[in-house]
């Protein structure tokens, strides 16, 4: 099972975007969760995102130094896709609480402990996770932890079904032609 839980507290002095990366994947496949600002507004855009396997991907686990996220060169980042976004109002330099909880099929993103995003998503097994920045200078991180989520993610009855396969290999008992 790989459904976690991943918290970051960020502070941001000066314009940037800077958050929490998981599920890396050794050929620099990733997601990511991270607030956005800028200088001329007060306006913070929280973004769920994914960042496609490249070719040319520095993480290489035959290298440790060379696992390390931060030795993604900015400007050779991998194509990003948008798995959601909301805007919030946020000071400069104010510290935001942001976590993620993923589970099989579904990541939830949420920002001082309200639920912002929430988005159907088929997660890869395994992985790591990190922290991103992306700016100048000027951001901060606090408090990071990461857990093993056990919570069961049920929306409906299918997710029932869905659960018992996965756990069991079938939804109906098998039958057996004596019991003892």
């Amino acid at each position: 099972k790989d459904e976690d839980r991943v918290h970051v507290d960020i502070s941001q002095v000066k314009p940037g975007e800077g958050g929490v990366v998981f599920h890396l994947q050794d050929r620099g496949g990733y997601y990511a969760f991270t607030v956005r600002t800028t200088d001329d507004s007060d306006e913070a855009q929280l973004v769920l995102w994914k960042a496609e396997n490249s070719d040319d991907a520095l993480l290489d686990d035959s290298d440790p130094m060379l696992s390390q996220l931060w030795k993604t060169i900015a400007t050779n980042m991998a194509p990003r896709t948008i798995l959601g976004a909301v805007s919030t109002t946020v000071i400069h330099g104010q510290w935001v609480m942001l976590k993620v909880r993923t589970f099989q099929n579904r990541i939830q993103c949420f920002m001082d402990k309200i639920k912002v995003l929430d988005t159907a998503a088929e997660l890869p097994a395994g992985g790591r996770f990190g922290l991103y920045a992306n700016g100048d200078s000027g951001i901060r991180f606090d408090d990071v932890t990461a857990e093993s989520n056990h919570d069961l993610d049920f929306l409906g009855i299918s997710d029932v079904r869905r659960h018992v396969v996965v756990e069991n290999g079938s939804f109906f008992p098998k039958r057996r032609f004596f019991s003892l």
